[in-house]
């Protein structure tokens, strides 16, 4: 994972915080520029209505308002460890959902950090709101820290899940050298419905090929049954005692699925510690 260039949108909220300190944590580790956003949307209709001048100028003045507050936010966060960290704040008038996708762009960020604001149901916001149209239309990796965690510097175990044999290889390359900077042990994990011999022999096979394309060898290949899918990841990460959740985008359709073929049966799947998804 080659991270020149870290996004991370801000609201200046409690759980923005965290999301913004675990961004300046990975910027450091990997020597990478931080672009701080802010998303500021003025609803013109409204405002003409009550006689408020939305004139450029005003505009402008609010921007400063806002860019002197990440300003101060930024030196709360950035510790000593972290002084050398070069970072760029941005501010724009706009729909937020909308406006972070195009300073993606824009910035040519390798990694969007954001937070969710604690739905019911992890996945169903995440498949939704911001954060899900960011994760449809952007082509970085996204990584999505809930609203209430929160952030020690270190990521000792990754949970990684997937069909072992067909996850891509960058994504892969990614989270190694993600686990690299934090000496982080990677756990693969294919939850099956019905765990049949032929896909456990799999095990050996898959953990070779993975380790003839990496020098890292703190992984470990995992095959676990279970009728409920979400379920399942979700007591394994616990049971890893997981810092990170990895995930696809090709997971995540078959999530949704899941979610909503599982009404009836109440499956959710509440996310205690952050999700970095990667499209396939």
């Amino acid at each position: 994972m080659e991270l020149k260039s870290i996004l991370c949108p801000i609201d200046f909220s409690e759980a923005g915080v965290q999301a913004l300190k675990y961004a300046a944590i990975l910027s450091s580790r990997f020597n990478s520029t931080l672009h701080v956003f802010h998303s500021c949307h003025v609803p013109t209709s409204i405002t003409e209505a009550i006689g408020i001048d939305t004139s450029t100028e005003i505009i402008y003045d609010n921007e400063e308002v806002y860019r002197k507050k990440i300003e101060k936010l930024l030196q709360e966060v950035i510790t000593e460890e972290l002084k050398d960290i070069q970072y760029n704040i941005i501010v724009r008038y706009g729909f937020a959902s909308d406006a972070i996708a195009e300073v993606t762009e824009e910035v040519h960020a390798d990694l969007v950090v954001m937070y969710t604001s604690g739905a019911d149901n992890f996945l169903q916001y995440m498949l939704g709101t911001v954060t899900g149209h960011v994760l449809k239309n952007v082509l970085c990796p996204v990584l999505i820290v809930p609203h209430d965690f929160i952030f020690n510097g270190t990521i000792k175990e990754i949970v990684y899940a997937t069909d072992l044999l067909t996850e891509a290889e960058d994504s892969v390359e990614s989270v190694v050298a993600l686990a690299k900077k934090f000496e982080a042990h990677i756990s693969f994990i294919s939850i099956e419905s019905h765990a049949v011999a032929e896909r456990r022999n799999l095990v050996p096979y898959a953990l070779n090929e993975l380790l003839q394309k990496t020098s890292y060898t703190h992984i470990s290949f995992h095959i676990n049954e279970s009728e409920h899918v979400i379920e399942g990841l979700r007591v394994f990460a616990a049971e890893r005692d997981a810092d990170l959740l990895v995930m696809t985008t090709r997971s995540r359709n078959f999530i949704k699925n899941v979610i909503e073929k599982s009404k009836t049966r109440e499956i959710v799947f509440h996310s205690t510690i952050p999700v970095l998804a990667f499209h396939k």
